[in-house]
This record gives structure tokens, sequence and C-alpha cells, in this order.
């Protein structure tokens, strides 16, 4: 995954995180139709644009779509040989985590909160796009999307691991899955078409 491609991902999954810390920022130093500081105006004013960043960049990645939607087209056929619904363990992880998080950052009178909250965005972001972590996202859920972390191999005995992102359909063991042939481990797909085979 392209350090672009992670960026867009984490921004978007830090959207709600961006939210609770600009309503935390606002409860607390607005007061008198004013912020009280300079430094909480700025806050504010950050975590909102980032907010409303990261849920735009929900259009470009939910427009996604790897299926093979003309027979013409050569695609990419995989095996499944194991694979882990993971949908519910991440959307309920993560979601924790940025309430928590979000809830936790002190408001100081001030820039140093500012620093730290921009430390902590820059910390978890770099270890969310090393880590290829894009499937960590409270809106997969929200957009009705499922999740599923596989080990597939393909026509050449190659096994990659990747995963697939999707809505309607089913994904298991034994199944052979036919996508675009992009250069991605992370697969969004609108409808599953599989070709079932006996699973040992």
């Amino acid at each position: 995954m392209r350090t672009s491609d992670g960026i867009v991902y984490y921004l978007n999954s830090m959207a709600l995180f961006n939210v609770i810390y600009a309503l935390r920022v606002f409860g607390l130093d607005w007061q008198d139709g004013h912020f009280v500081a300079l430094d909480s105006l700025f806050a504010f004013g950050l975590s909102l644009v980032l907010a409303i960043v990261g849920f735009s960049f929900s259009l470009l990645i939910y427009s996604k779509d790897h299926s093979i939607k003309h027979e013409s087209t050569k695609g990419k056929t995989v095996k499944v040989e194991s694979c882990e619904d993971i949908t519910g363990s991440n959307f309920f992880s993560s979601f924790a985590l940025l309430i928590i998080t979000g809830c936790s950052l002190p408001i100081l009178n001030n820039f140093t909160g500012v620093i730290l909250y921009l430390l902590i965005l820059n910390i978890l972001g770099f270890v969310f796009v090393k880590q290829e972590m894009c499937y960590l996202n409270p809106t997969i859920v929200l957009m009705h999307y499922k999740v599923v972390k596989t080990k597939c191999t393909d026509n050449n005995g190659k096994t990659t691991d990747y995963h697939f992102i999707y809505q309607k359909g089913s994904i298991s063991r034994g199944d052979e899955l036919t996508f675009l042939n992009v250069n991605d481990k992370i697969i969004y797909l609108r409808d599953v078409n599989t070709n079932k085979t006996n699973n040992p």
C-alpha cells in the first residue's frame, strides 16, 4: 500500500476521533459566545477540518470496486486457503480506542495541548500506515461492509495475504475469487462472485 493511500485511510479512520476532540474543546473552552484562548480556537478548527477531510475521504475509499464487470476483462484468480472474518472485532476495538483516546486527551490552556494532540495523531498514523491497518475503520460497519483476512494462492502457486472488503456475498475457505489485477492487497468488492470448490 502506498503511503499516500495509507494517509487517506488513516484520516478517514480518525474522523470520529477528531470530532470527539473538537466537541471536547468546544464544550470546555467556549464561554460567553467565544473561545477563551487562541490555542483553543486553533485546536477546535484543526480537529474539525481533519474530521471533515476524513469523512470526505469516505467517498474516495468506498468508490473503489475491484470486481470484474466485463467478461472480456482479464483479472487475477486466487484460491482462498484460509479465511477469517474480522469485521466485528476490528469495529469494536478501533471504536473503543477512538473513544478512549479522544476523551482522555487533556485540554490545556496553552499550545501544549495542541502539540500533544498532533503528536498522538502522528504516532498513531505512523503505526497505522506502517502496518497497513486500513481495515481498522468504524465506517466500514456503518457502510455495511464486511472484512475478511485471507491467505490465497494464485495460479502460479504463490501465496499472498489479502484483506477483502465487500458488501454482498460471502467468502469462505476453498473459494476461487477473481478480481481486477491491481497491485494491492486490500480488495474492495461490491459483489462477491466465487467459484465454489470442495473444501479439504
